[in-house]
């Protein structure tokens, strides 16, 4: 007969074994499934349009990303600036589609308190690519909440790729909502003239940056008056002639109007 200590050591083992062998039924959904016909969608769609923000928070708290990423959504559409705390905390969400909402919610409270939380929420060094929405959207949104000296920190950053057509637009879109807010500065428009003077940078992101010209109040061009006649003449999409042309329209200097 088997000792009684053997018995245990030998029943230990054989669970150890037994339990490796049962697939994981803990893993955690990390990919986002839309549907029209998820009767929670469905039911957030509707807390949203009732501005329902207290029966919408529990959702933040859901094990299904769907869920979390839908309820941070509607506060994107709510603006309650009462909401900041709590969208703060989903940057931190494991899935990067929320944390990407939550920034894009963050911006349109249009809250200047935000801001700091943004940028510390910026990944430079993850394990995913810097490349991807959630940064796009954390600059943007800076653009909404942030002051000049944040606008000026944004526009001197030139690491950026041709290739990070992400990181390139929330930058351009930065500067834009800034100067929508009448916050501009000179590096904010040499900034703008760099993305439309170089030829590998993407069509979308020169197209932001030439209606910052045609946007922006009381900016300086005479520090890129050479530059920004050549893009004009060299110029050939129309999107980006007109916005120009309605930019240099607002100069006094008589130089821009022989083009």
């Amino acid at each position: 007969m088997k000792s009684p200590r053997l018995l245990v050591i030998f029943l230990c083992i054989y669970g150890f074994l037994m339990e490796s062998c049962v697939p994981d039924t803990k893993t955690k959904v990390t990919e986002i499934h839309l549907s029209v016909n998820d009767k929670e969608i469905q039911k957030i769609l509707t807390l949203q349009d009732n501005q329902d923000t207290k029966a919408l928070y529990p959702y933040f708290r859901s094990e299904n990303p769907t869920e979390r990423y839908m309820a941070v959504l509607a506060f994107a559409s709510i603006k309650n600036i009462d909401s900041k705390d709590s969208l703060i905390l989903m940057l931190q969400d494991p899935v990067m589609q929320v944390r990407a909402a939550a920034a894009y919610a963050l911006g349109q409270t249009g809250d200047t308190k935000v801001t700091d939380r943004l940028i510390s929420a910026f990944r430079g060094k993850d394990t995913l690519e810097v490349n991807n929405l959630c940064n796009a959207n954390i600059l943007e949104a800076v653009g909404k909440t942030g002051n000049l000296a944040d606008l000026k920190a944004l526009a001197t950053v030139k690491t950026y790729r041709s290739t990070d057509t992400l990181l390139l637009l929330g930058q351009a879109r930065a500067i834009f909502r800034m100067a929508l807010r009448n916050i501009t500065s000179d590096e904010g428009t040499s900034r703008m003239v760099d993305l439309l003077y170089t030829s590998a940078i993407p069509l979308q992101v020169k197209i932001i940056a030439a209606q910052y010209f045609a946007r922006a109040k009381d900016i300086n061009l005479n520090l890129s008056k050479v530059r920004l006649t050549e893009i004009f003449n060299k110029e050939r999409n129309p999107d980006i002639r007109m916005a120009l042309a309605t930019g240099f329209g607002k100069s006094k200097d008589l130089e821009f109007y022989q083009h």
